[in-house]
This record gives C-alpha cells, structure tokens and sequence, in this order.
C-alpha cells in the first residue's frame, strides 16, 4: 500500500513542478510570486491550525503536503484519524529537500510505526502475521489515514480479522456469535490468537499442530477457569476442574500436553458446539469420528468414555461414584488396621526393649543359652532373593513414575519436578509400562511357584495338608491364635506368640501382595490396551479403572512404606534394616527368637543342618546394607511427597 501511494504522490508531484517550471519561463516575476503565494502562505495557515506533534526539523516543517497528495488523503478525514494530531513528516520521515523529494531523488523512509508503538511493534516483530505472510502494520490498520481510534469492542477485532479470514462458523455461532450479540465476555480472535503477538507453530498438513495444544488449552483454562466470568454467564468452572482430574488433563499439568488431547482437539476451534447440536463434533452421531483423530481404532463403546466425569455427582455418575465410594472405605479400612497393629506392636516393642536395657542387659539373657548363636542358616534362596530385588526396584519405579498423576494437583508441584527430572511424561509412561510387565511376572511366576506347592504329589501330603501346613503362605488357624495372643501381648496381658517359618503378618503382607498387583495389573492393563479392551468393554470402564488403579495403589504404597518398613527396619534389634532378604542368611540367635517353631520343627525332622550357611561375603553384607539403606531412604521420602500431596 505504501509503495502505491508513494508512486501516486511522486507522479502528481513531478507534473506539477513541470506546470510551474513552463509557467516561469512565460513569465519569470509574476511566476514566482505567484508560486510563492501558492507554496508559502497555506504552509503558513496549516501549520497555525495543526498541532505539531513529534515533526521533524526539516525543509518541509511549513510545507501543505495536501498540495500535491491531497488526491490520495483526504485531508479532512485525515485530521478526524487517530493519527490526525500528528504532522505528515512525523511518520513520512527523511525528506530534507522538497524539489530533490518532487523530482524522485529523495523519497521518505519506511514508515517505522515502533517510535510511537514501542510495545506492540516489539510483539509483532515474532509474529505469524510478520514472520510467514510479510505483513505490515497498515495491512490490519487500514486506510491508514482515515483511521479511527479502536472503540474497545470485540466486535470491531472481529470485523478487522474476517477481512482476510473468512470463519463463517465463527461468527455465525459459539463465541464469535455472542461477540456480535455484545457479550463482551465471550472470546474474540485477539482472545485466542493474540492481538499483535499471533504465534507461529510447526504447520503439520495431516495433523494439528502439537505445539500449538499448550497453547491454545492455556487460553481455554484461562477463561473457563475464571469463577466470575463463568458466573455472568450462568456457568461454571466444572469442565476445568474434571478436565484436569482426568489422564488428559493431568499430563497437561505435569509438564507434556502435546502428549494428550487439549480442549481443542476435542471441542474443535471456531465452530464450539454444544453436544446436542447434530453439526457438533461431541454429538453422540459423531463422537466415534472426533475420537479417531487420536485413538485408531475407536469405537461406539469407546467413546462411552466419560471425559469430564464428576465423580461426586451421584446423579449423573453413579458407577463412578460408588466406585470411588467403596474404594474410600476399603483404603480407609486396610490403612487403619494396619496402622492400628504397627503402632500397638512399635508401642509394645519399645516398652519391652527400655526394660530389659533397664535390667542392665545388651541382649536378651535367652540368647546367651543358646548354642553358637551367630552361626548362620539359609532363611531365602538365591531366586527367591533375586525375586525380592526386581519387586523393590519395580515397585520403586512404579510409585515413582505413577504417583505424580496421583498428585499432579499439588501445588507444590513435586510431580512436574519428578517427571522433568524423568525426561517428561512419554519417558516416565515409559518406564512404568517396563515396571509394570517386570511386576507381572514376577507375580505371575509366584502363582507358578505357588500352584506347583499346592498342587505338588509329595509322597504322604494331600492337597489340604500343603495348603494348611506350616511350609504354606495361605492362612492357617495357628494364624487367628497367633493374632490373638499378639494382641493381648500388646497389651501386656500375654506372653509373645511363638512363630513358624511365616508369621501371621507376612501372610497377610504376601497375599495382599497377590491381591493388589492383580487388580492393579488389571485395571492398569485396561487403561494401557484401552482401544482393545473397548472391543468388548463399555468406555465408563476406564473411569471405574482409573479410580481403582490409583487407590489400589496409594493402598500398597502407604503399607510398605509405613507397615513393611517398620516391620523390616524399626524393630527393635533390626534398625537400620534386617538383612536377610538380601543375604538369604539369618543368625541362629534370630532364627530362635523370631521363629522358634520353624528351628524347633526342622530340628525334630533333622533337617536343620542341611540348612546352615557360611556367613555372608564383605561385599555382599556391604551391598545388603548400602541397598537396604538406600531403599529406606528413598521410602520415607515417597512416603512424605504422598503425605504432601494429601495436604495440597
């Protein structure tokens, strides 16, 4: 535009100094007074009726540019224009000579709009306006010398912008519909895509453009988030708030949108909708089609799937919401119980340990009568400690990788802390589906291990007899008796039940074990495989998974790092941790005073010495130690980010 008016005006120029020029040859004086009168006296006038505002100082500062360009700006108009106050060579600067400017020796620089605009000129300059399409500031702000002052109305961003973009569906309907109605509330197009500062993004013909999901889900939030706003417009902030409780949703906060559907991905761009709308991408008609975007091979049960589900509407998520119900209750329960028997037992241990350090003894008097009392006796076998290491490291990496979901609200953030030290979500996902496979087998190989004992022909044994033996992890009644006289010891109403070769509690620990990894590896296999579980499964499944998946494992989490810990750290005799899984080896004086029965049995059945070992290596005892510190470490310091995370 620029450089059409700039040859009009040199054009219109050059005939009129040709006219003057013929004129003055004809006649010389009255030529020039005439030309004087002409050139000096409207300079004159201009300039006492015009306030000067940022003109240089230059040969031109008296001269009427109206006198030769007044056929491109209308000079009345012109001076109504937001730009009206200033003066031509205000902008038009770098003409020092008005006969070399008329002959076309000396044209004016390119307007620099930045000496006024600082600001906007600075958002511009990395803008998808300027950087890909080469746009001016005169290609929005146009006829440049007729332009008015913004009247603060969406409404006019909108007529601005339908210039070159012709979105129909925009204004037609959703926000640009109820701009044009005068809700200033709703989103504009400077709303959305900024007003000088347009992003560029990484164009993908066959795909949204990833990077630009942060984006534009930030600028959704951002309104839909606002309580006040969504108040004047009879709405609320619901749909953010089950937005970010969901998979989606909290990948976006912890760090990787790019990775999950943003609000656009699902809610389209221009043409927002609402579901009952036939045209609208979350119409049930054409759910299946807007899921294929992401999910290949989705389907009618599928996109059953209830993305914003709020789980406490009863009403309107009922399965959600006796999901979580019962799942409240049971970790409330199993917590409770737990926690209840560790604090009755730490209380009780203690006590005990204080008096007999009273009496004046390092050790309890007993061990004294036994035999070689630091002799050792294999306790584990070498793929039964290879088994314990890879569930510690698997379980480890799993609430390491799967918390920080779990937690993601948090505002101290320690989830996107975890996942950036990660690599980002994709990594962390990464790991916990390699942790997970890891864990399964591992459980799957102790059912193999277990059904094998069960179902063994073990010359004189029955099947009940394996199951109910002493050898066996399934509970027994030896077990309920031993509880009950554990309890009355805590007390103090009782001496210490006496133990087989597995307590009461490692039963318990070991076929929780069993049961948690097995709805925790369902569920998380539901969610994992979910376009192909969807074959056969409703979508609401994966909002029942979700529920059951995180609180199952929170569940395991808070016992084996409170309940387990205590009973394989703090124990009185044990701390800083009890070796023997590591090892395989316990000492002779352990063995009596933890399971005396076991020693006794094995005695009677002369089978005890086929047990003794040879004390553990230097390094093994060393690794034992440094790993079992370590794990402990690391434990409690999940467990206080968990703690953490309850907090807010």
């Amino acid at each position: 535009m620029h450089g059409i008016l700039n040859h009009a005006i040199l054009a219109a120029t050059k005939q009129a100094l040709i006219d003057s020029h013929r004129k003055a040859v004809m006649k010389q004086s009255a030529a020039w007074m005439i030309a004087l009168f002409i050139l000096f006296i409207p300079a004159f006038s201009f300039a006492e009726t015009k306030t000067q505002i940022s003109a240089p100082q230059s040969s031109l500062q008296d001269i009427n540019c109206m006198q030769c360009h007044s056929d491109k700006v209308n000079e009345a108009k012109f001076a109504a224009s937001v730009h009206g106050a200033n003066r031509c060579a205000g902008c038009h600067s770098g003409i020092s000579d008005v006969n070399t400017h008329a002959n076309g020796l000396q044209m004016p620089a390119k307007t620099d709009c930045s000496k006024c605009h600082p600001r906007e000129a600075k958002e511009y300059e990395s803008s998808a306006h300027k950087v890909d399409q080469k746009f001016d500031c005169t290609a929005c702000h146009s006829p440049i010398h007729e332009l008015m002052k913004w009247d603060g109305k969406k409404a006019s961003v909108i007529r601005v912008c339908s210039a070159c973009h012709s979105e129909e569906d925009f204004v037609r309907q959703g926000h640009g519909a109820a701009v044009l109605k005068g809700n200033e509330d709703s989103a504009a197009c400077s709303d959305c895509h900024g007003m000088h500062d347009t992003p560029r993004f990484h164009i993908n013909k066959d795909q949204y453009p990833i990077d630009a999901r942060l984006y534009y889900t930030n600028v959704c939030l951002g309104c839909h988030n606002n309580k006040e706003m969504m108040a004047r417009n009879h709405r609320t902030t619901k749909s953010v708030e089950t937005y970010l409780q969901n998979y989606h949703g909290k990948i976006y906060r912890l760090g990787s949108p790019t990775y999950v559907a943003g609000c656009a991905d699902c809610h389209s761009t221009h043409d927002i909708l609402p579901a009952t709308d036939p045209k609208s991408g979350l119409h049930p008609d054409n759910l299946v089609k807007n899921c294929l975007r992401c999910h290949k091979n989705a389907n009618a049960n599928l996109v059953k799937y209830h993305s914003h589900a709020d789980y406490k509407d009863r009403s309107k998520y009922p399965i959600e919401f006796w999901t979580m119900a019962v799942m409240t209750v049971y970790i409330l329960f199993g917590l409770i119980t737990t926690w209840s028997h560790t604090l009755l037992w730490s209380i009780r241990s203690y006590i005990a340990h204080y008096r007999l350090k009273a009496q004046g003894h390092v050790v309890d008097p007993e061990i004294l009568k036994i035999k070689n009392p630091g002799e050792y006796y294999r306790r584990f076998s070498v793929p039964q400690q290879i088994m314990h290491l890879l569930l510690m490291i698997s379980f480890f990496g799993l609430v390491l990788t799967g918390m920080p979901l779990k937690f993601c609200m948090c505002s101290w953030q320690w989830g996107l802390k975890i996942m950036n030290l990660l690599g980002g979500a994709k990594y962390a996902g990464l790991l916990h589906r390699i942790f997970a496979v890891v864990l399964i087998s591992l459980v799957l190989i102790g059912l193999v291990i277990s059904a094998r004992f069960a179902f063994s022909r073990k010359k004189g044994t029955s099947f009940l007899d394996r199951l109910t033996g002493p050898d066996s992890l399934f509970f027994r009644k030896k077990d309920w008796n031993d509880l009950k006289c554990m309890l009355k010891w805590f007390f103090g109403f009782g001496q210490k039940p006496k133990f087989d070769r597995w307590t009461y509690y490692e039963k318990a620990e070991f076929l929780s074990l069993m049961w948690g990894m097995f709805v925790i590896g369902v569920t998380g296999l539901f969610l994992w495989f979910n376009e192909l579980a969807a074959k056969v499964l409703p979508g609401w499944i994966f909002n029942v998974s979700t529920i059951i998946h995180s609180y199952e494992a929170l569940l395991a989490a808070c016992v084996i790092f409170t309940v387990h810990f205590f009973n394989v750290h703090f124990i009185p005799g044990r701390f800083p941790m009890d070796p023997a899984m590591f090892t395989g080896r316990i000492e002779k004086y352990k063995l009596v005073e933890e399971r005396s029965l076991y020693m006794e049995r094995l005695e009677k059945e002369g089978k005890l010495d086929l047990y003794r070992a040879k004390p553990p290596g230097l390094l093994l005892t060393f690794f034992s130690g440094a790993f079992g510190i370590a794990s402990l470490i690391l434990g409690i310091g999940m467990m206080v980010l968990i703690v953490i995370g309850f907090l807010g």
